[in-house]
């Protein structure tokens, strides 16, 4: 599997995460540009190998594949992760670091008690972390050169904001893109909605506050569109998957989120 970004050279770390079927998101390593890659807990270089040169790109090896293998696989980068100083409290005088003042204030004594508050705190402060992913693709026997392609990776919005992604897949006889929310709150995945064909279906919970459209063919865009966001009921991954378009009477049915 292979990662890329392009947040600049100073996002040079990228993280690799497993989640099995049912179970949580583990991280599995930590990589740094030609240095030897960290494992978390039983997961082992021997097992996942790594390649990681350039800031911007990486890959992510699986050996020997067998059946706990299955789940779905994630990459992620990340900058200098060092501390920023909001200020001091110095015996009784108080020190505030200049972009942080309009928001922060420390108050008490050094030598034995301080305090810190945040101010202020409105709506307008409050942001949304929009992840998204792409789903395996679903059928087996697949080479590795069919894809899913899904954009922007990353977004930061406040509520009110709207939001537009955007998926696209080369697999020839597919022609359906589904779309998937992952919560917080509830990380079993919940359909949204497909297209098929260029025919959009959204599921009836989310059809007041999000709609799709395009072309679920190979080569073609398909989008998913969140026309207000609302606080935190959709801050969450959003993944987009390409499947063939079956034939079925009721073609709803197939995908139905549990009642």
């Amino acid at each position: 599997m292979n990662c890329s970004h392009t947040k600049g050279l100073s996002y040079f770390q990228m993280y690799w995460y497993r989640q099995r079927p049912g179970e949580g998101m583990k991280q599995v390593a930590l990589t740094t540009p030609n240095s030897k890659s960290e494992y978390s807990g039983d997961f082992s270089e021997d097992k996942y190998p790594t390649v990681k040169t350039d800031a911007e790109s990486g890959s992510f090896t699986v050996k020997k594949v067998e059946a706990g293998d299955s789940g779905m696989y994630f990459c992620a980068s990340a900058g200098d992760t060092a501390m920023k100083l909001i200020g001091y409290v110095n015996v009784q005088s108080v020190t505030l670091e200049s972009p942080l003042e309009k928001h922060f204030n420390v108050s008490g004594d050094g030598r034995k008690e301080a305090h810190l508050h945040l101010l202020r705190l409105t709506i307008n402060m409050i942001t949304l972390l929009i992840q998204v992913a792409t789903l395996p693709l679903w059928v087996t026997g697949l080479s590795q050169t069919d894809k899913v392609h899904q954009t922007p990776t990353e977004i930061l919005k406040r509520p009110e904001d709207k939001v537009q992604f955007s998926c696209s897949h080369n697999v020839p006889n597919y022609y359906m893109i589904l779309w998937y929310q992952q919560s917080a709150q509830n990380t079993a995945l919940k359909l949204i909605g497909y297209v098929r064909f260029t025919s959009p279906m959204v599921e009836d919970s989310f059809k007041e506050r999000f709609n799709v459209s395009g072309d679920g063919a190979a080569d073609k865009m398909a989008y998913l569109h969140i026309p207000k966001l609302r606080e935190a009921e959709d801050s969450a991954v959003y993944f987009c998957a390409a499947s063939d378009a079956q034939c079925f009477t009721i073609p709803s049915l197939l995908y139905k989120n549990p009642l």
